[in-house]
């Protein structure tokens, strides 16, 4: 469901309000709501906002991808972990164009449940298609959600900030972290660079967080002639790649791959 609750200004922190179609802090920093219904949480000429995540053209590829089921196995996972928990507020941080996001609000109606990311391109797209779900234009790093407000937050495949989790999230709540495992999209490696290595493991800081639960979830997909390039352009390899070799790739027939999860479960201490 569309939500409005618990958000603060960026500017000085205080709780936002809705009047109408816009959001209002105690001292009068108001935010409009878009006719679609997300809110743009990043602060006008920040340079965050000037760097604001991923592009276009990567958030449609990310689009057709998932469509075709690249995320099917761990949006199912998450939303199996998810109802060991109490789950009236779950904010899924750095959410891209929405899928993890829009599967765990069909899967909990009643709950709210939020998406934030500091890409406008990300947002505008999860935006118009999910519309059981509420977002945001945020900063992981200074997330704009009211202190101990959230029960569950997921973050997948994007950096995370435990300072930040530690204010957002209720003593007892859980932080749901998925990083690629060691082999994930290896045969993609194989197939762009001649040598290629496994992905190394996050070590985090997780200050008020205890590790409760670790789960490795293990998946394939095939894409075939022109999903290819979506698969490719989705990553941070098509960005770090020689055009050639891109080329050369997107050129094939059908591709295969490995698609390999690392899920930590982390819980909010509750002193």
């Amino acid at each position: 469901m569309r939500s409005y609750d618990n958000l603060i200004c960026p500017r000085c922190g205080c709780k936002l309000s809705r009047n109408g179609g816009s959001l209002y802090c105690f001292f009068k920093h108001c935010y409009d709501i878009a006719s679609s219904g997300y809110v743009n949480l990043v602060l006008s000429g920040s340079k965050t906002q000037l760097n604001s995540g991923d592009n276009k053209d990567m958030m449609l590829a990310r689009r057709r991808t998932m469509d075709r089921g690249y995320y099917e196995a761990l949006a199912n996972k998450i939303v199996e972990i998810i109802a060991d928990y109490s789950h009236d507020d779950i904010l899924d941080i750095g959410c891209g164009e929405g899928y993890i996001t829009g599967e765990i609000a069909r899967a909990y109606e009643s709950a709210n449940v939020r998406g934030a990311d500091l890409s406008k391109s990300a947002i505008l797209l999860a935006d118009k298609r999910y519309k059981n779900a509420s977002f945001i234009v945020g900063n992981s790093a200074s997330l704009p959600i009211l202190e101990k407000s959230v029960d569950v937050g997921v973050a997948v495949f994007t950096p995370t900030y435990f300072a930040e989790l530690e204010r957002v999230v209720k003593r007892g709540g859980i932080f749901i972290k998925v990083n690629p495992a060691p082999e994930h999209l290896l045969d993609v490696k194989e197939l762009l660079y001649e040598d290629t290595y496994l992905n190394e493991e996050e070590i985090v800081e997780c200050g008020g967080f205890e590790l409760i639960a670790r789960y490795k979830l293990d998946d394939t997909f095939t894409a075939c002639g022109d999903e290819i390039k979506d698969l490719l352009q989705m990553t941070p390899y098509y960005y770090h790649t020689p055009k050639e070799s891109i080329e050369r790739v997107s050129a094939m027939d059908k591709v295969t791959t490995r698609l390999s999860y690392d899920i930590k479960v982390y819980k909010r201490n509750e002193a």
